[in-house]
């Protein structure tokens, strides 16, 4: 993986939050750490919590917060919020010129300790300076040790002056009561396993010692983020871990600027703190039975329930759901006005939908406010095709209809140009669970036919090009099964990205009973150019900005660029989401991600919803899936945002055992 990359992608988007100061029944005890170059010390003090003054000036108000939610914690006159420990040492500490002054007085450790307590998560950014030598660093979610084995245990971001070495200046130290020390010099990434063993691997162009500037102000970044640690000295990444292990993690504690040895000096000053803001969610029925109320497809590519100036929510209206709709079996078209007590207005009727996907509504981009488009079937031929509504005028003002290869809306480009458009007739029969049951298939007896695939269908002209055929899909696929002649292939998923030059797909195919024999992702240009096949990203992939796509490797939510054909980043942490191959869905201004999952059992559905700003997330309540938890009728998580991005459309089975839609919004406490 191109280190470099990386390195700045997750500087972008890894959240940010705050450890804390660990009171422990009354006191906390932070001793020194041992250093490769410097003997344990022989005791440490105690701090007993009292109310210390460290400075008799008037504490002046900390400084406003950040454009990106950082607030000063020194006021660059007085100690005010922070203490001393060992409480002996308190005279170790100054402010001179609006710079602290660490001097070490005595053979022993000194801490300065910021107040708040059992923080998690955090960003802190700061500067320091070491006029001589010394050895100095920040502790983080360091708490009282009760082993005895020391005062205390925590992690620690270690700096000192140029020559001391690389397990010192830019490297993580551990200081555990029952666990290994693990060795984390500079230019190491740390990756802890579950069962406690280390895995170092080297940071490519990361810190080198010609990056630190000797006697003069250097600037650190720490981000302690769930499990995930990083230390960036002058914009360098100087080391980096990860702690996966079951037992004895640390998920808060104190933060502590710290004095190392006795005679030496160290300053600090600019001393910035992000701290994950907090949010709650508010839930809305917005439909009730007896009829049954959904939308249908995920809010993949800006697929939006709400027009432009969000007073309706487009939805579908049944009188049943308990078995695949037949052909003769219409849904109504509804829309949901909001602004008159979410009263429900029928204005049309389709006979192509399915309890998971819908109709594949999307609202015009050319025209968000009056005009969508849904699919349909000629109840004559079985054919589908494609309708664009006005809600204004209250009729179909366009039908796109193709009678060689009928094929419907599988994808409108978030330009407005074009849909992207397959053959449900074909999904009937090899993924019935996305399919229209009944539909006309005219290429049914082909595996892999060289005249159906994926069509590119032009809104203003109504003419239609095959961007890529399924004979294609399988002369690329040819290595991922010894009898793909044998397959019939069929497309998944088909998504624009947000310029609307690129299509992301699964390419699938069945094999008797096994409907995924072939699953693989695939991407090519919106002119047919540069067909590829990709790394195995799970879950329901969602497109972020430019050429990249949102999915799940493992435990991440990862970012994976299609053009480069590497993993790029990472959205939040490994504990932000309980399932990354969910149900995703990215807010129209790119700024929130909302991540749907069934539980355990699969009774009910939840959701996160993420800001990737400053990781500030919330998780909302269960809601019920009913007796609908697998095969074609499920009840999936399929997250949708509003155009305003601060909520999403969900649905669920209510009390009275009907499937109706609910509004999460999120709110800032």
């Amino acid at each position: 993986m191109n280190e470099r990359i990386l390195r700045r992608t997750v500087v972008r988007t890894v959240p940010f939050t705050v450890c804390a100061v660990v009171l422990a029944l009354g006191r906390l005890c932070l001793p020194g750490s041992a250093k490769d170059s410097a003997a344990e010390p022989r005791k440490s003090g105690v701090f007993v919590p009292d109310i210390l003054s460290l400075s008799t000036a008037p504490a002046s108000p900390q400084r406003g917060t950040d454009p990106d939610g950082s607030v000063s914690i020194f006021d660059g006159q007085t100690l005010a919020g922070w203490r001393a420990v060992p409480k002996d040492s308190a005279s170790d500490w100054s402010v001179r010129d609006g710079v602290i002054v660490g001097h070490g007085s005595a053979d022993r450790l000194a801490y300065l300790v910021w107040k708040d307590e059992h923080l998690t998560d955090f960003e802190l950014k700061l500067r320091y300076r070491l006029p001589g030598r010394g050895n100095s660093g920040v502790e983080i979610r360091s708490q009282p040790d009760l082993s005895g084995k020391r005062p205390f245990e925590g992690y620690h971001a270690d700096f000192g002056h140029v020559g001391i070495g690389p397990h010192i200046l830019g490297a993580w130290d551990f200081h555990f009561a029952m666990r290994t020390e693990y060795p984390c010099p500079r230019g190491t990434r740390l990756v802890i396993d579950e069962d406690g063993k280390p895995h170092a691997s080297s940071i490519r162009e990361g810190l080198t010692i010609g990056d630190i500037r000797p006697h003069q102000w250097n600037n650190v970044h720490i981000i302690a983020r769930g499990n995930h640690f990083q230390f960036f000295i002058n914009g360098k990444l100087a080391s980096e871990f990860t702690d996966n292990a079951k037992r004895g993690r640390l998920a808060r504690g104190a933060i502590g600027l710290q004095i190392h040895d006795k005679g030496m000096r160290v300053e600090f000053k600019d001393i910035r703190l992000k701290i994950k803001k907090k949010l709650k969610l508010e839930v809305e029925q917005i439909t009730g039975g007896p009829q049954h109320h959904f939308f249908g497809y995920i809010g993949q590519s800006l697929t939006i329930p709400w027009n432009e100036s969000e007073r309706y929510i487009l939805s579908l209206r049944t009188d049943f759901h308990d078995h695949m709709p037949q052909p003769h079996e219409a849904a109504d078209i509804v829309l949901i006005d909001t602004q008159d007590n979410k009263r429900v207005i029928a204005i049309e009727k389709t006979l192509a939908w399915n309890f998971q996907q819908g109709t594949m509504f999307y609202w015009n981009p050319m025209h968000p406010e009056s005009q969508f488009f849904f699919n349909d079937r000629d109840p004559e031929t079985q054919q589908v095709f494609t309708v664009l509504y006005d809600i204004e005028q209250r009729r179909r003002i366009r039908e796109y209809r193709f009678h060689d290869v009928p094929v419907a809306n599988g994808g409108v480009c978030p330009t407005g140009d074009f849909f992207l458009a397959i053959n449900y007739g074909r999904m009937a029969r090899l993924r019935p669970v996305t399919g229209y049951p009944g539909l006309a298939d005219p290429t049914a007896r082909v595996a892999a036919p060289a005249n159906d695939g994926i069509f590119r269908v032009d809104v203003a002209t109504g003419w239609r090009k095959l961007l890529v055929s399924f004979r294609q899909l399988r002369d690329l696929l040819r290595d991922k099964h010894d009898r793909i002649n044998e397959a019939d292939f069929y497309i998944n998923h088909s998504l624009c990205s947000r310029s609307g030059d690129l299509v992301y797909f699964f390419a699938r195919a069945r094999l008797g009973g096994d409907s995924m024999a072939v699953n693989a992702p695939c991407s090519i240009r919106t002119d047919g150019t540069d067909l590829m096949t990709h790394e195995y990203i799970g879950g329901h992939p969602e497109w972020d900005e430019g050429s990249v796509i949102i999915g799940a490797k493992g435990p991440r939510q990862v970012r994976y660029d299609v053009e480069k054909q590497s993993i790029v980043g990472q959205i939040g942490t490994d504990d932000d989401f309980a399932s990354p191959g969910g149900d995703i869905s990215l807010s129209p201004d790119a700024k929130w991600l909302a991540n749907g999952f069934s539980t355990n059992n699969r009774k009910q559905n939840k959701y996160i919803l993420l800001r990737r700003a400053d990781g500030a997330s919330a998780r909302s309540k269960a809601f019920s899936r009913g007796p609908y938890r697998r095969g074609e009728l499920r009840i999936d998580p399929a997250p949708r945002w509003n155009r305003s991005a601060d909520a999403i459309l969900v649905p669920a089975i209510t009390a009275d055992g009907t499937r109706q839609l609910h509004i999460i919004r999120v709110v800032e406490n």
